[in-house]
This record gives structure tokens, sequence and C-alpha cells, in this order.
């Protein structure tokens, strides 16, 4: 009695949490949530319930089982999926990675081709869901079989591994992929794979160029216009990147998108507009930390200093790893007159980023108010080893030496900083070093 009791009793309990959530949805937390096993059980046993809507989760069964590694019970479950012919991208790109495991080399090219001109992009996606190393494989399988056919055969094939090579963040391998074929078998995305490759190299204008290609190639899904905000911006053309972002917000507003526009309007110095964005990325979520970063950095800009120390000491909380989140921090504690205090954020910084020349600057600074010149010159000749582009660096420095009575090194260093535009440098030319060579000329 019990046992036929259970049924209607398991039977409502799944009507009850359908009604509410649907059953795909279900499932679905469960395997964001990495929960593979149980998402699985809970398959399982809306199964042997028997109900309709059980092959709608065929799909996520394949993905969960080939996740586990229960390979053997994934064929199975893609042979069901075959035969009832409700094929999902995932279940499909799963199948993919199992004939590369059966050696068919030659199909494996083909399907690869047909992932590709079907819908490249989608092509990438799915193979993201797959274990690197497995990506590696099907990568090497396509491989030795493009070997074997002529050159002239091969660009879309070519274009194809390009895209399994970019899922696998192999963009060497990618790069030349498309640096072979791209002018046979021109595609927006293999432009638009170029452009994140470039843009990872530092190499701005060629990968806005390839961006450009991309959307003359009609290749335009606000991806596009997102990466190639964040190229503009490297490249230092804010305007350019906030017209890009302007497109992706209108069309797909996010936190993000407000955050990077936030970042060009405070290089432009739009202070105003950024203090805005940064605000609305933080309502729509205030648990990243670099959007805090930022918030300090527009209000240290502004001089509102006691609003960017809690700005900094937010982010610091949420990540206390963030890339030069102490040096910022230092800045503003400083700025707001708590000199001793900032010292100790800009040590922090220098343990945690040794290669930030900022913080060494910060540190020389205040180590040459103090007249601790032989200090000074220490930590500034690290910052400007760590970036010799900044020509306040090589005027402090440049003093330092001349305070340090070593005209020489101190004339070297002002005059490093005149050329490379610093105005502070010429007075102290004029006073110190043009003074020096009439004395040797007199003698």
């Amino acid at each position: 009695m019990r046992l036929f009791l259970c049924l209607p009793l398991l039977l409502l309990c799944f009507n009850c949490l359908a009604q509410v959530k649907g059953l795909k949805e279900i499932a679905l937390e469960h395997v964001n949530s990495g929960k593979y096993l149980e998402a699985i059980e809970f398959i399982k046993e809306t199964e042997k319930l028997d109900l309709d809507s059980a092959e709608n989760l065929l799909a996520i069964k394949l993905f969960c089982q080939y996740k586990t590694k229960q390979h053997k019970a994934a064929r199975q479950t893609l042979n069901l999926i075959e035969e009832l012919d409700v094929f999902e991208p995932e279940s499909e790109i799963i199948r993919f990675y199992y004939q590369a495991e059966e050696n068919k080399d030659e199909q494996l090219a083909e399907e690869s081709l047909e992932f590709l001109e079907t819908d490249p992009q989608q092509f990438y996606r799915q193979l993201k869901i797959l274990n690197k190393k497995d990506i590696d494989f099907i990568a090497r399988k396509i491989r030795r079989y493009l070997d074997t056919l002529e050159q002239e055969e091969i660009p879309e094939y070519k274009t194809a591994l390009a895209v399994i090579y970019f899922a696998d963040s192999n963009l060497i391998e990618c790069y030349n992929m498309l640096s072979n074929c791209v002018e046979d078998y021109p595609l927006g995305f293999s432009y638009y794979m170029l452009g994140i490759i470039k843009t990872q190299h530092r190499e701005y204008i060629s990968a806005i160029s390839y961006f450009n290609q991309a959307e003359d190639a009609n290749y335009k899904p606000l991806s596009l216009y997102r990466d190639r905000s964040i190229a503009k911006g490297f490249d230092k053309d804010f305007k350019g990147a906030i017209e890009d972002l302007d497109i992706c917000i209108s069309n797909e507003p996010s936190d993000e998108l407000y955050y990077l526009r936030a970042v060009s309007y405070t290089n432009l110095m739009q202070y105003d507009k950024a203090l805005i964005d940064i605000n609305t990325a933080l309502s729509m979520n205030d648990t990243i930390a670099k959007y805090h970063n930022q918030k300090g950095i527009i209000y240290t800009n502004t001089l509102n200093y006691a609003d960017a120390v809690i700005s900094f000491q937010t982010a610091i909380q949420l990540n206390p790893n963030l890339k030069y989140i102490n040096n910022n921090l230092g800045i503003a504690l400083e700025k707001a007159g708590f000199k001793a205090k900032a010292f100790e954020y800009y040590k922090e910084n220098i343990k945690k980023h040794p290669d930030h020349a900022d913080s060494y600057f910060n540190l020389g600074r205040i180590a040459y108010e103090q007249s601790d010149y032989k200090q000074a010159i220490k930590l500034l000749q690290r910052a400007n080893d760590l970036n010799p582009r900044y020509s306040d660096t090589q005027y402090l420095l440049g003093m330092a030496y001349i305070k340090s009575r070593n005209l020489s090194l101190g004339c070297f260093y002002l005059n490093m900083a005149k050329d490379n535009g610093n105005t502070s440098a010429e007075s102290a030319i004029s006073s110190y070093c043009e003074q020096k060579t009439e004395e040797e000329t007199e003698e």
C-alpha cells in the first residue's frame, strides 16, 4: 500500500515543481551549479514517471554524462536522441567529439565545415562546452586529415580548424591557419578572430582594422562592437569606444558595458557621465571589485578623496588581489592627508605587484619630499626602469641626483624628462645644467 501511494505523491511533487519551474529549468540549475550527477538523477526520475517532457532533457543528460566521463551511458543517450530526432547544439557537439574517438577523420572534417557554414559563432560557443583536452584531440584529428589534402582544396577546412583552435585558446595555431586562408575564404568570423588575437598581442590598430573588416563582411553581433570598443580604448580612441558601447547598451544593457563606458568617459575627463555609468553598473551588480575601483578613480579625479577611499576600501574587501588597488587607495589616502597610511599601501602594492612603476614613483616622491635623496634615487630609478616614458619620474630622479651633488646624472635625467615633454625640466636645466656648462667652459 505504501509503494502504491508513493507514485501519486512523487507525481504530485513533480507537477508542483513543474508549475513553479519548468523541468528543464530545474535540471539546468543543477548543471549551472556543477552538480552533474544530481542533474542526471533528476532526469532519470523524470523518465521513470514517463513524462512527455523527459525527452526534452536528453541533451542535458548527455552533457552531464559527458562531463562525468560516463561515456558508455552518454553514447546510449546519444543513440536515443538520434532515434527521437531531438538534437540540440550541445548534443551535436558532443556527438562530434565521439566521432573523433571513432577515428572518422574525414567525416570529422566534413562536419566541422558544416558547423562552420551553418553558424561559426555558434560552432565556437558549443566547442567551449567540451573539455580542453577533447577540443585539442579533435583539432589533432582534423589537422592530420588536412595534411593529406592539396593546399588549394582546404581553405574552408582550415577556417573550421581555426575556430577549433580559437575555442582551445590556441591563438598561435588559430592565427597560422587564418593567415593562410582568410584571403581565399574571407569570412566575417575569421576577421573577428584575427581582431581578438591582435588585441591579445596588444596590436590594437591591426585589431581595429580586422574588426572593421568583420563588420564590412556583415558579421555584426554585439560581441564585435564590445571587443572593438576595448581595442579602441587601448588605442586611446575613447570616443570611438563609446560609439561602439552605445550600440551594445542600446540593445542589451549590462553592468559590464556600463563599466566599460565609464572607463572611457573617465579617460575623456567627462567625470559626470562616468559617475552616472559606474553607478548604473553598481546598481546592477555591486559585487564586482573593479567597478568600485573605477568609482574610486572617478572620485579621486574629482578631488572627492573621502568617497574615493571608501570605494577603494570596498574594492579591496571584495578582491584584495585586484591589480594596483593598494596603489590607488594609497593615492586617495595621501591626497586626503594620510601620508603615513598611504606609504603602507604603496609598499603593499609593490609586494603584490613588484613590476608596477607607479608605486615606486610614489614612494620615491615621498622620500624626495623628506630629503632622503639616496632612497629617492633608488626608488625612482626602479620606477624609470619599469616605465621609461614617464617624464615626471625622470624629472624627480634628475632633481634627486642634483640634490645629491651628482650634476652629471642629474642633468642627464632632466634632459631625458625634457625630451619626453616635461615642462618643469626646462627651468631646472636652466638653473643647474647650463650653469654647470658655463663653469666647465671657464675652466
